[in-house]
Order: structure tokens, then C-alpha cells, then sequence
């Protein structure tokens, strides 16, 4: 017949994601949360603990003003500018006519009609204008700078805002996820410093078992897909994420989980174990009406679905002579030895793949140095019947 092959294995269960907790900034603690205890649970979004936040709240105060004052700053510049381009503009005009008049009187002089003294008003006038309009065009020249230089340290001082109000934030320490508290070491009052770790957090929404497997029989039993494997990768990425039975090893009748074959985590070249992990969501592990949820630290005994063994004959172990691989038989009604090929043997039952023929009469009979061709006596008339 053909045999489905279970695989079993041992391991603990883990958490997927256990995370150290440390503030980002310093301070003194104000608030913490009631279940920031050893084995409490503190909802996703909810606060940990909080650090004074009023030293924070000045420093994004003072910044925004800063920010503040270099746009009004800023504002300025660039009205100043246009007013000057428009001033420049008319003393540019009155420059021309100083220039105009004088050119003309100077004209005029050369005729005998104007004055030395007219002429040289008139050009005293032209070069006073003249230098006006040079300097207010050194000054306009100068207002470009100005506001890049204004606009990079407006910028620097947003930046410094934005700094100021992410650490702002930073102040309360918010739960990633529905955390289980394993390590917590702080106290209300408490001053803490940036990066270092106050509490360990676990998420319990995903459990992993790490199950290390006899390479053989994961060569032989473990489903690959090579259709779904990484091009290119040597690695055993095309595991099949077969549903697997977890139960814990105190009890193992009444505690039973369903998880799922997710990834081969490792192989040790000097044991020759395959290590794979089954993996277990926070819906399927948690507890029946009278049992005990899945949780961190449980050793579990886990049953993988394998492949199929095809045409085998199964027999009871302790029919077969594993010093030999072989098995007594009725044939002709003598008692014979044959040699039989092993597809996979268990503590109870074997699975013969080659040496025994459909309909032989195989004895399950516990014998004591028997005779080779010795004659049989099949009781109860049924060719099929054990012997």
C-alpha cells in the first residue's frame, strides 16, 4: 500500500520577535505603565513610559521661534530688494539727467551763452548721482547673498525644528505590538540615558519551534518544491509549508496546536542535523476550552507531513531481524529467511519497499532459533491470516 510519511520531531517554542526597549532620548521618567511588569501585556500604541517632556517642549518652543524670525527676516530682504530695484530705477533716471543737463550747459559754455560756474554745478550734480547709483547698485548686488544666506540658515533652523519635535515625540515609548513584558528594569523618577535598555518585549502573535531533523530522513521525507526555489540560490528555498501538528510533551493527548513548515533554519555539518521551523500564529496557539495555550519555552513534540511511500509492505517491527534485514516467511509451507529492502522504520511498524512479493505469508511470530525449511502448520485456513 501506499504510506503517507509523518516526520517527528523536538523543540521549544519562541517568540519570532523579542525586542530590547531603550528611549531614543534622556530624562527623567513621569509615567509608566501599570503592566510594565515580568509576564504583563501592554496593548499595541500604548505607553510604556514617558520622559519629561517639559525640557523638550521648551527646545521646540525656542526653535520655532528662531524659525519664526528668519521667515519675517527673510521677508524682509526680498522687500527691501524690490523697493531698491524701484529707488534704483529712478536714481538711475535722475542720474541721466544730471548727465543730460550738464552736457548741455557744458554745450552752452562753449558758445559763449552759460557760465563756468553753471557747468560746473551741473557736473557736481551729475557725479553726486552718479555715485549714488553706484553704491546703491553695490548694495543691490549684495541682496542676492543675503537671502541665500538667510534662506540656508531657515532652512538649518527647520531642520533643527524637525529635530526638536521628533524627540519631542520620542519622550513617550509606545508598545510596537501586543508586548508580553520578559525583562524590565526602571522605576518612576528613574533618569535614563538614549540607547540604553530599560525592557525586553516579546510578541506572542508568532512562535517558532526550531526542530532539528536527521538529514537523512529529511533528504528522504521533507517535500521540496524546486519550482518555487530561488534561481541561482543553493539554499533550501523551495520548502514546501506543509500544516504541521505541534503538541506539548506533558501532555501530548490533550494539548495539540496547528502550525506550519516555514523555512529550513540550518544545517550542522558535525551532527548532521537539519534544523526547520514550524511556525505558530497567536490565533491557532492559543487554548481550547480546557487546555493551556502555546507559549515561549514549551518543548513540543511536532509532527511533520513527509512524503509518500509508494508500494510498501508494512509489517510489525519486531518481525524484522534488523542485524540483517530480514524476515521468516511461510513458503510451501516451510518456514524460509528472506532478504527484505527497509523504506523506513519506526518503534512499532516497518516499511518494506523490495524482497517480499503481494500475498506472501510473513511471520509476525516472535521465534526462537528456528530451523531454516522447517514445516509449517498454517492455523485458522486463511492464506492471509498471521501464522
Amino acid at each position: 500500500k501506499d504510506v503517507p510519511v509523518t516526520i517527528t520531531g523536538w523543540g521549544p517554542a519562541k517568540a519570532l520577535n523579542v525586542v530590547k526597549i531603550g528611549p531614543e532620548v534622556s530624562g527623567r521618567v513621569t509615567e509608566i505603565h501599570p503592566n510594565l511588569l515580568v509576564g504583563g501585556i501592554v496593548p499595541k500604541g500604548e505607553a510604556l513610559f514617558v520622559i519629561d517632556r517639559d525640557p523638550y517642549v521648551a527646545r521646540t518652543d525656542e526653535t520655532r521661534a528662531h524659525v519664526s524670525q528668519l521667515d519675517g527676516t527673510l521677508a524682509r530682504l526680498k522687500k527691501e530688494w524690490e523697493n531698491e530695484k524701484q529707488r534704483m530705477a529712478a536714481m538711475e533716471r535722475s542720474r541721466e539727467l544730471a548727465k543730460a543737463q550738464f552736457e548741455r550747459l557744458k554745450e552752452l559754455m562753449s558758445d559763449d551763452v552759460g557760465t563756468e560756474t553753471n557747468v560746473d554745478e551741473a557736473e557736481r550734480n551729475f557725479v553726486n548721482a552718479k555715485d549714488q547709483t553706484d553704491q546703491l547698485d553695490h548694495e543691490l548686488a549684495l541682496y542676492p547673498l543675503r537671502i541665500r544666506e538667510t534662506e540656508s540658515m531657515l532652512e538649518s533652523s527647520k531642520a533643527q525644528l524637525a529635530m526638536a519635535e521628533l524627540d519631542l515625540k520620542k519622550t513617550r515609548v509606545d508598545a510596537p505590538f501586543d508586548a508580553r513584558v520578559t525583562q524590565v528594569d526602571l522605576k518612576k523618577d528613574q533618569v535614563i540615558q538614549a540607547g540604553a535598555p530599560v525592557a525586553t518585549i516579546a510578541d506572542d502573535s508568532l512562535l517558532e519551534i526550531s526542530v532539528p531533523l536527521n538529514s537523512n530522513d529529511a533528504r528522504r521525507w521533507l517535500r521540496f518544491n524546486a519550482n518555487e526555489s530561488v534561481p541561482g540560490a543553493a539554499w533550501f528555498s523551495g520548502l514546501d509549508k506543509v500544516e504541521c501538528l505541534v503538541r506539548w510533551t506533558e501532555q501530548p493527548g490533550e494539548h495539540c496546536w496547528k502550525g506550519t513548515l516555514e523555512r529550513v533554519e540550518s544545517f550542522d555539518q558535525e551532527s548532521r542535523q537539519l534544523t526547520i521551523i514550524v511556525r505558530v500564529t497567536g490565533g491557532d496557539a492559543k487554548a481550547g476550552p480546557e487546555g493551556l495555550p502555546l507559549v515561549e519555552g514549551m518543548y513540543c513534540i511536532v509532527e511533520i507531513p513527509g512524503k509518500t511511500m509508494q508500494k510498501v509492505y508494512e509489517v510489525p517491527a519486531h518481525a524484522l531481524s534488523s542485524f540483517e534485514n530480514t524476515v521468516y516467511a511461510a513458503v510451501d509451507n516451510r518456514l524460509r529467511t528472506i532478504s527484505v529492502e527497509v523504506m523506513k522504520s519506526d518503534k512499532n511498524t516497518v516499511y518494506i519497499s523490495g524482497g517480499l512479493e503481494p500475498g506472501q505469508l510473513v511471520i509476525t511470530t516472535r521465534l526462537v532459533n528456528p530451523l531454516e525449511n522447517s514445516l509449517l502448520t498454517i492455523e485458522g485456513g486463511d492464506a492471509t491470516a498471521e501464522s
